[in-house]
């Protein structure tokens, strides 16, 4: 009988373990990321525009709080936020969401720089207006 040779043997091994993956019929699944891809920040000129990459943030984070993802929701005003920090809707809806997680009086902070910068917004000071009322009764 003849002896094995050791190495021919790892190499064999080797070669099946490499292979065998890529000639699998099961698929594996797809993990999703929570975090969307980075945008560069836009410029102090380009923080108001619609078009704001953070707009697009706090539209999906919006859908999410909608959708009673707060967790999520939160993430992504935060992203927002981090991204333009002139964009006064990311703090509204901060605000909002901290809410939904008993931080009132983090709202309420939230809600001071929010109206900060969309004082020149009668409809959203009037927003800001209700929810701050809402949050003080809840005191």
């Amino acid at each position: 009988m003849k002896a094995l040779n050791p190495k021919k043997i790892v190499a064999s091994l080797l070669l099946v373990l490499f292979l065998a993956p890529a000639c699998s019929t099961t698929s594996r699944p797809i993990v999703a990321t929570k975090k969307p891809p980075m945008y560069k920040r836009p410029d102090k000129a380009e923080s108001n525009l619609s078009h704001s990459p953070a707009k697009k943030i706090v539209v999906n984070g919006i859908k999410n709080f909608k959708d009673e993802k707060f967790d999520n929701a939160e993430w992504q005003f935060e992203e927002a936020i981090n991204l333009d920090p002139d964009y006064g809707p990311a703090y509204y809806w901060l605000a909002r969401t901290r809410f939904k997680f008993d931080k009132v009086q983090k709202a309420l902070v939230l809600l001071e720089k929010a109206e900060s910068l969309l004082d020149s917004s009668q409809t959203w000071l009037r927003r800001i207006d209700s929810f701050r009322e809402f949050l003080l009764e809840k005191l």
